[in-house]
């Protein structure tokens, strides 16, 4: 019978084993301590990154401040945190550590101190804010130990602008600002000023103000376009100017004055006043639903009535009015009408009046004239209508002399076929040397003045007499 003898392994063989695995072991183990050590470091820059942007903000915000050093962060939080600021007002959120020797921040238990430097005056006043952390520190080996290569690895992080849950190469804000690290003390140098001109991007995420002016590129018009803005807002109670200033101070209360000649290519709709200082041209034509009022002289050849344009008043001609209702009516002539004339004045005899010479009606109607400042009916010498002349006829031609003041009602009677600029014409007759036309079977009454004289004729057309109708003359004295 054989035997199958069987080899294990020898002592040596084991130790060698054993000895591998513990080296494998320490080296996995310090792999892993250095991925720790530089995942805090790059922990550490993005607390340094947020906490220069949030320097840089305040100091851009608040560029009258005086010089002055801060330690730590709360000078950047609201009051709710122990900061100084307004609640909305805040530059750090009240999460962020407190960077003090107490308080430190965790990765690198570093503390900050921050020095603000002012240098120039308005409007080119410069703020430099220098912060300065204590060295970087951690513990190795049960030993707190200076890490200058982690501190440089959190100052590289911090000038990539590396927040925590961002992914790729993070995101960065180009401004006026610089990191750096001390190789031999193991601490992070930050700087961060106001200086415009270091400042290339004007940040989208709203968390700076324009302090200074806005240039574009004079040389290409292209450059100079502010494209795809929904509204250009101003301050409240301040105006916006477009336009070069002409040195012309505003009105009271203006929000948007247009300093320069403006050109409108489309429609211009106004929802509410429009006041103009100056003159206005309009080659075109000016329609407004609503009124318009002229605080000085409106002028225009003819006004039309929009309702109806076979109503309006020329100036300089004859103007076409349905009614007129005014307060008083001064004639440099003769005032006539086509109808009866109505005194809507109500006098009462023996009152007062002025000026002598108006013409009034009691409340039954009787005619009443003011004389030495009272009212009178002259004293009964008023009488009428009376017939001063009458002819059938045709062909035959008068002048009367009026000896009272009177009203005379000149009326052609009779039928007739002519018809001149659609007029049926009567008779012609004349007060001082002035001609009219009176209708057949129709009347006209005109006041007339003691001495005068009124003449009639046939109608005269072409200079050819024409037969009319006859000729009626009533007088109402009124005196």
């Amino acid at each position: 019978m054989r035997r199958t003898l069987y080899r294990g392994f020898t002592l040596l063989e084991m130790l060698l084993v054993i000895g591998l695995a513990a080296v494998a072991t320490i080296v996995a183990l310090q792999s892993k301590e250095a991925d720790l050590e530089q995942s805090q470091a790059r922990a550490l820059g993005s607390y340094l990154f947020q906490y220069n942007n949030a320097v840089r903000n305040y100091i851009a915000k608040n560029n009258q401040i005086t010089p002055a050093s801060y330690s730590g962060s709360s000078w950047l939080k609201n009051q709710s945190c122990g900061g100084p600021l307004t609640v909305g007002n805040e530059y750090l959120p009240c999460s962020f550590p407190a960077a003090t020797a107490i308080s430190p921040i965790p990765f690198g238990a570093i503390s900050i101190t921050t020095n603000i430097q002012v240098s120039g005056s308005a409007p080119d006043r410069k703020l430099t804010a220098t912060s300065v952390s204590s060295p970087f520190k951690m513990t190795h080996t049960g030993t707190r130990q200076t890490r200058s290569d982690l501190a440089g690895l959190a100052a590289i992080t911090a000038a990539a602008g590396y927040l925590p849950g961002s992914s790729g190469n993070g995101f960065s804000v180009t401004s006026d600002s610089s990191f750096s690290a001390d190789p031999f003390d193991g601490t992070i140098s930050m700087i961060a000023s106001n200086n415009a001109q270091q400042d290339i991007w004007l940040r989208t995420d709203g968390g700076n103000s324009m302090h200074a002016s806005l240039t574009f590129d004079s040389s290409n018009p292209l450059n100079r376009q502010i494209v795809g803005a929904s509204r250009i807002q101003n301050l409240a109670a301040e105006a916006l100017y477009l336009g070069r200033n002409s040195g012309v101070a505003p009105a009271s209360g203006a929000g948007l004055v247009v300093d320069a000649n403006t050109e409108i290519i489309g429609a211009l709709r106004i929802r509410n006043a429009l006041a103009v200082d100056g003159g206005a041209k309009v080659t075109g034509d000016v329609s407004a639903t609503g009124n318009i009022t002229v605080g000085g002289v409106a002028m225009a050849q003819v006004y039309y009535d929009s309702n109806n344009t076979a109503y309006f008043v020329d100036p300089s001609a004859t103007s076409n009015l349905n009614a007129l209702e005014t307060k008083s009516i001064h004639s440099a002539g003769r005032i006539s009408t086509d109808e009866y004339l109505s005194i809507g004045g109500f006098a009462a005899q023996g009152q007062n009046c002025s000026p002598n010479g108006l013409l009034g009606a009691d409340n039954t109607g009787k005619i009443l004239s003011c004389q030495s400042g009272k009212w009178g009916s002259n004293a009964g010498n008023m009488s009428g209508p009376v017939q001063l002349f009458y002819y059938g006829g045709f062909g035959i031609s008068r002048c009367l002399d009026i000896a009272r003041n009177a009203l005379i009602t000149i009326s052609a009677p009779g039928a007739t076929t002519m018809t001149i600029n659609g007029i049926r014409v009567g008779r012609t007759y004349s007060f001082g040397g002035k001609y009219s036309d009176v209708a057949s079977d129709a009347s006209i009454t005109h006041a007339a003045s003691a001495g005068s004289q009124m003449c009639f004729t046939n109608a005269v057309v072409d200079s050819s007499m024409v037969t009319t109708a006859g000729i009626n003359v009533m007088a109402t004295y009124l005196d």
